[in-house]
């Protein structure tokens, strides 16, 4: 999710810009309990297997940790609800983690969208109902999948290819958003000082 991610900040960024908003917009956001969504955020590349993959206490309780990060990054979204387009941000998430909840604390995804992805080698050897590893996914047949609409069901295009929910792309909105909305409403620099002898 986080290099589809990147790629949906730049053309925010350009659209920002191309309504005369400022970077610095986003350095003037006023975000409270972001150690929270920091916090979720980190321990999911952890749950994922980027890191700590050979983890007993990882590997043993993988599904109660994707969860766990849930409960705290949306809690943390909930704390800035004021923030225009974090509530997109907190539904995005609120809709990956039904089908997370739904299907026992990891994201459905068939053989077939993973392959199609291009990422086959991540589910070599993985038989069904297990994880796939540099995911928050389990490999599940359709039939065997709560919630299928809300699962990664889709691809996102080149040149990066990955398996997403709908929910993923609703996230990728609120992101746009606030970096737009930021953007515009970023303080006005500060006025020249006019020369003495020259004000009107």
């Amino acid at each position: 999710m986080l290099l589809p991610l990147l790629l949906a900040v730049m053309p925010a960024v350009a659209i920002g810009w191309a309504m005369k908003g400022r970077l610095s917009g986003l350095a003037q956001l006023r975000l409270q309990w972001i150690w929270l969504i920091v916090t979720g955020l980190a321990v999911q590349v952890v749950a994922m297997g980027y890191v700590g993959r050979s983890w007993l206490l990882v590997g043993a309780n993988r599904p109660a940790i994707i969860v766990a990060t849930y409960v705290l990054v949306l809690v943390g979204l909930a704390r800035n609800w004021r923030v225009p387009g974090m509530a997109v941000i907190a539904l995005g998430f609120a809709m990956n983690f039904a089908a997370i909840a739904a299907n026992g604390g990891q994201m459905p995804v068939t053989r077939e969208t993973i392959e199609a992805s291009g990422q086959g080698w991540l589910v070599t050897g993985v038989g069904e109902g297990q994880p796939v590893y540099q995911s928050k996914d389990v490999l599940l047949p359709k039939d065997q999948t709560r919630l299928w609409a809300l699962t990664d069901i889709f691809v996102t295009p080149p040149p990066v290819r990955r398996a997403v929910s709908f929910g993923d792309f609703v996230t990728f909105a609120g992101v746009a958003l606030i970096i737009i909305a930021a953007m515009r409403k970023a303080a006005p620099a500060s006025a020249p000082a006019t020369p003495l002898g020259l004000a009107a």
